[in-house]
C-alpha cells in the first residue's frame, strides 16, 4: 500500500457504508485481504469464516482463506482449503 496503509483501510471501511446486503460480502474480501496483507491474520479471518458455508464452493474465497489461515500458521485449516481448491479441479 506504498506507504498508505491508513489511507486504504480507510477508504475499504467507506465501501461499508454504501454496500447492501448483494455486496457486502466483495466488501468484506477486499478487506480481509487488507488485513492478511497488514498481518493482522485473526480479523481477517474472523471476517473470512462466516461465509465458510455458503461460499466453500467459491475458489476465489477458499484461496483466500486458505492465504489468511497460512499466515495465521493454522496448518489444518490452509491445508483443508487448498485440498478443496485442487479437489475442485479447476481446469
Amino acid at each position: 500500500y506504498a506507504g498508505q496503509s491508513e489511507r486504504a483501510k480507510a477508504e475499504i471501511q467507506s465501501l461499508y457504508s454504501r454496500a447492501d446486503s448483494e455486496t457486502k460480502y466483495y466488501v468484506d474480501m477486499i478487506y480481509a485481504r487488507f488485513l492478511t496483507d497488514d498481518g493482522d491474520v485473526d480479523e481477517a479471518l474472523k471476517l473470512l469464516l462466516p461465509y465458510y458455508n455458503s461460499k466453500s464452493g467459491d475458489i476465489s474465497y477458499l484461496m483466500s482463506l486458505a492465504r489468511s489461515a497460512s499466515r495465521k500458521g493454522d496448518t489444518a485449516v490452509a491445508v483443508g482449503a487448498y485440498l478443496k481448491v485442487h479437489g475442485m479441479n479447476p481446469r
